[in-house]
């Protein structure tokens, strides 16, 4: 793994682990605002999901939330997609490393 994926999957699992501190005080069944989990270091756009939408995503390590153009495609693919936001899931080797090693939930 390059220093830039590296980068780019220590940036994701920050913004996740902020993320996480938003969903643990947000309302069951309402949507919250929550941050754009790219791996751009300066972005700060907000998202909007239901908690529901929030734990989809949580289910699995390597999976991330993004503003539509935000994916990062040689170290990510799109899994699913909604006007709202972009489900991308990390390639295989150290950018899925990295996200395993570094969810909260593990």
């Amino acid at each position: 793994m390059d220093f830039r994926e590296e980068q780019i999957g220590k940036n994701e699992a920050l913004f996740r682990e902020v993320n996480e501190r938003i969903g643990d005080v947000s309302s069951a069944g309402a949507e919250a605002e929550f941050l754009c989990e790219c791996g751009d270091r300066d972005c700060t756009s907000p998202i909007r999901l239901t908690l529901v939408e929030y734990e989809d995503v949580r289910a699995h390590a390597t999976h991330f939330f993004v503003i539509p153009g935000h994916e990062i495609t040689d170290v990510e693919s799109v899994v699913a997609e909604n006007d709202r936001f972009f489900v991308v899931a990390k390639r295989e080797g150290g950018p899925a490393e990295v996200a395993v090693e570094r969810d909260p939930r593990s």
